[in-house]
């Protein structure tokens, strides 16, 4: 029942482990999903600071709004690298959560192991306890024994001396 037990847990274990690498995926799609919207911001901020520069450059703008244009761009060329850095650590954290799926897999198939282990062993010791047990192949009623449960006799031990080792008689 233990071992069962264990196998149990240990399938529990690879659905916990199944789901985390669904979560890790989850967030790894969600991730660059957030890298395309950030690109596209930051296409409209590159875009922005080019017209603006263009205008700067004629003089219909002052040089604070071509600043501020370029601080929007750079705000959105930092954001881009730090989203692109939390996708390569969501792509790691897919798999190490898939390396834990393959633990608890091998874990299960352990506990499922050690269970047939025990299943077998315990019908090896079943059929030890039944050689131990004598049968007679006649029916009858012992009516002398001159050996007790206990004592020590040979592989084809039929006589104790002159004496035999049980009386039988026909029923």
């Amino acid at each position: 029942a233990r071992l069962e037990a264990e196998e149990k847990r240990a399938n529990a274990g690879v659905n916990l482990a199944a789901a985390k690498v669904q979560s890790a995926m989850a967030n790894l799609n969600e991730a660059q999903s957030h890298l395309q919207r950030v690109d596209a911001s930051l296409a409209a901020a590159e875009s922005e600071f080019v017209r603006t520069n263009d205008l700067v450059q004629r003089g219909s703008l002052q040089d604070r709004m071509l600043d501020e244009a370029r601080k929007k761009r750079d705000s959105q060329l930092a954001e881009k690298l730090a989203v692109a850095s939390s996708i390569e650590s969501a792509r790691a954290m897919v798999e190490v959560a898939k390396a834990e799926k393959v633990a608890a897999e091998a874990d299960r198939e352990s506990a499922a192991m050690e269970t047939e282990i025990s299943k077998r062993e315990l019908e090896e010791l079943q059929v030890r306890i039944d050689f131990s047990n004598i049968r007679a192949p006649i029916s009858g009623v012992v009516t002398r024994r001159n050996i007790e449960p206990g004592d020590l006799v040979g592989d084809s031990a039929t006589t104790i001396g002159d004496k035999p080792l049980y009386v039988v008689s026909q029923i």
